[in-house]
C-alpha cells in the first residue's frame, strides 16, 4: 500500500529475521540497503542455527539492492563485511574507527564511508572527507556514551548522503532528534525521578545487553538498579547470559517474573536469570516481582538519591503511560 501511494517520495523499512524467513521481502528491488550487525540472538529458531546461517538470512536485504544502488555494511562486523563479496551494487562501508585496515582501503579507491574522528562524524564521498556534525551534538548518542547510537547514526548518515540529501539538511536532522517518547518510544527513553533518573528500553537479547555495559557505567549515578525479565524463545545460555551482563552493570537487580515466555515457564526463565546473576556476583542484591507494571512502581517509589533506574520492558505503550502517571502523582502529592 505504502509503495503504490504516489505521495510517498522515500519510505524507511525494518526488514526483520522473522518475517524474511516466513514472507520473504516486501519489495523486489531498494535503493539502498543497510546491515546494522549479526548477532547470535535468535539462533535455534525457525531452523537457522549458526551465526553465519543467520548472515545469510539478513544477506537478503542487500542482494536485493538496484545495481546502481548502495549497499551500507558495518566494516567492524565480520559477517556482515562479508556480504559485500556476491553484492553487485555500490558499497558503502561504515565504523566508528576510520583507520580500520578495510575502511582506509574502501576510501582511497574512492568508495562512499561514514565514521568517527576527532569527535566529528563525518563522511567520506565523490573523492572528499567532509565534517557533519560534532558527536556531541546529537542527541540520540547521549553525548557520545550511547556507542550503539553512533554507529546507528554513521548508518543513517550514510544512507542519506548517498540518497541526496545535503550534509546541512542531515546535520539539522540530527541535530533536533531526541530519543523521546514521542520520537523513540521504548528505546532510551529518560524521565527524570524526584531523587533520580529512570530509563526505559525494549532490550531484550543478548546483543543489547551487551552495548548497555559501557553505556551504563558512563552515566554518573550514585547506585544503578536494573528490571530485567527473559524471552522464552531464546537458548538457555543466550538467558543466562543476559543474567551475566546485568550484573555486570547494576548494583541490584530487580527481576520482572511476567517473562515474555513463549512456551516457558516463568519460575525457569527466573532460574536462568539467576543463574547468569550468581555466575558473576553471589551476593548481589536481587528481587523477583510479578510483572512489569509492579517492578518499575516500586523502583520507582524507592529510588534513593542520584540512583540510575533502567528498566528493560516489553509493554512499551503501557510502561511509558505507567511511569508518566506515576510522576504525575509524585508531584501532585508535592503540591
Amino acid at each position: 500500500v505504502l509503495l503504490d501511494n504516489n505521495e510517498v517520495e522515500f519510505a524507511v523499512l525494518e526488514c526483520a529475521r522473522g518475517g524474511i524467513l516466513r514472507s520473504g521481502l516486501a519489495f523486489d528491488h531498494c535503493n539502498v540497503s543497510i546491515v546494522t550487525n549479526v548477532t547470535e540472538d535468535h539462533i535455534g529458531l525457525a531452523d537457522i542455527n549458526s551465526v553465519e546461517q543467520l548472515a545469510r538470512v539478513k544477506s537478503v536485504v542487500p542482494a536485493s539492492t538496484f545495481d546502481e544502488g548502495y549497499a551500507v555494511l558495518n566494516a567492524a562486523d565480520p559477517l556482515v563485511l562479508r556480504m559485500r563479496r556476491d553484492l553487485d551494487c555500490h558499497i558503502v562501508l561504515f565504523a566508528i574507527d576510520g583507520t580500520r585496515s578495510e575502511m582506509v582501503k574502501h576510501i582511497h579507491s574512492g568508495g562512499t564511508a561514514a565514521f568517527v574522528t576527532d569527535d566529528m562524524f563525518c563522511i567520506a564521498h565523490c573523492g572528499q572527507i567532509k565534517p557533519v556534525i560534532n558527536v556531541a551534538a546529537v542527541p540520540l548518542t547521549f553525548n557520545g556514551t550511547a556507542s550503539v547510537m553512533v554507529q546507528n547514526v554513521l548508518a543513517a548518515i550514510a544512507a542519506s548522503v548517498v540518497s541526496n540529501f545535503s550534509i546541512e539538511h542531515i546535520a539539522s536532522a540530527l541535530r533536533t532528534f531526541y530519543p523521546s517518547v514521542a520520537q523513540t518510544p521504548g528505546r532510551l527513553n529518560t524521565f527524570q525521578l524526584k531523587k533520580g533518573r529512570l530509563i526505559l528500553d525494549y532490550v531484550h537479547n543478548t546483543g543489547g545487553f551487551a552495548e548497555l555495559i559501557p553505556f551504563i557505567k558512563q552515566q554518573e549515578a550514585r547506585k544503578r538498579t536494573g528490571i530485567i525479565y527473559a524471552t522464552g524463545d531464546r537458548r538457555p545460555e543466550d538467558i543466562r547470559l543476559i543474567g551475566v551482563y546485568a550484573a555486570k552493570m547494576f548494583d541490584n537487580i530487580i527481576i520482572n517474573n511476567e517473562h515474555e515466555q513463549r512456551g516457558v515457564s516463568p519460575i525457569e526463565l527466573t532460574n536462568l536469570l539467576l543463574e547468569g546473576i550468581r555466575e558473576v556476583d553471589e551476593t548481589l542484591p536481587v528481587m523477583i516481582l510479578p510483572d512489569e507494571k509492579s517492578a518499575i512502581t516500586y523502583a520507582i517509589e524507592q529510588a534513593e538519591e542520584d540512583e540510575l533506574v533502567f528498566a528493560s520492558i516489553n509493554a512499551i505503550k503501557e510502561s511509558i503511560e505507567l511511569v508518566n502517571n506515576l510522576i504525575k502523582d509524585k508531584q501532585r502529592m508535592k503540591l
